[in-house]
């Protein structure tokens, strides 16, 4: 994914001229457009830690709005490749679904809907992100139509669960599944199972499973309108060198963030 940075060049005759008539370069500093933000941001969320320990937060933005954001301090994760397999494939906990909402340290997030409304930055990320190409990897498997063969087929990226609710070991270990196709149960891999079976946390209703599949293909769900679970809002401060604002996701977890433009 590429790195948006905003880079000032001037030749040597034109920063001549600007010294002799004492002008001064814009970068853009009200605040009342996207472009003011157009940055490198780096800095940290106040009082809070992600899963690598780091409280890190990096932005970066173009003249468009376009761009992404990354917290912690972890090397970039490795693509997925092997679909029967969860992603990333530690880390876990299995107490709560929570964690699957929470921004993930070593992926970018794309950014939508950059916007200003009264001289406050405001954007929205999508937390499925980091799950779209290991989606995209599923073979979509059909949970009822042999058990319930009445109903209308629903399409899942694992074997139905063997408990019927979702993750049977707290601990992660020895979780099963049921082939709806045989009525066998089979071994399954505990993350793909919390992946496949357990709905995040959302706002929406109702909610979406990280992976929504058809009779042929998986993908992450698609945001409704805007209401992207992941919001931050933030403005300008010290002549447009400081953006303070609030990184919100809709798991309930809220906090300050502070950024220096690079």
């Amino acid at each position: 994914m590429k790195t948006f940075t905003l880079t000032m060049l001037a030749a040597a005759g034109a920063l001549s001229i600007a010294c002799s008539d004492n002008s001064q370069v814009d970068i853009g500093t009200s605040g009342s457009i996207v472009s003011d933000y157009a940055a490198n941001w780096d800095g940290y969320a106040e009082a809070h830690t992600f899963a690598d320990g780091s409280d890190r937060v990096r932005l970066t933005l173009d003249h468009n709005g376009h761009g992404t954001i990354e917290v912690g301090d972890s090397a970039a994760l490795p693509p997925p490749t092997n679909p029967d397999v969860g992603y990333p494939a530690e880390g876990w906990t299995f107490t709560s679904n929570s964690i699957l909402a929470q921004l993930r340290p070593g992926f970018r997030y794309p950014v939508y809907d950059t916007r200003v409304e009264t001289r406050r930055l405001r954007f929205g990320a999508d937390f499925h992100e980091l799950f779209a190409a290991w989606c995209a990897l599923q073979t979509p498997h059909c949970q009822n139509c042999v058990a319930y063969p009445m109903d209308e087929p629903y399409y899942g990226c694992a074997h139905r669960p063997a408990d019927g609710v979702g993750l049977i070991d707290p601990d992660g270990q020895n979780c099963m599944a049921i082939d709806d196709a045989t009525g066998q149960t089979v071994a399954i891999d505990c993350v793909k199972q919390m992946l496949c079976d357990q709905p995040p946390p959302c706002s929406c209703i109702p909610s979406p499973r990280l992976c929504e599949c058809s009779a042929t293909s998986c993908a992450i769900p698609p945001v409704p309108g805007s209401d992207y679970p992941v919001k931050v809002d933030g403005a300008l401060e010290e002549e447009g060198t400081r953006l303070v604002g609030t990184l919100v996701i809709n798991d309930g977890t809220r906090s300050t963030v502070r950024l220096t433009r690079h």
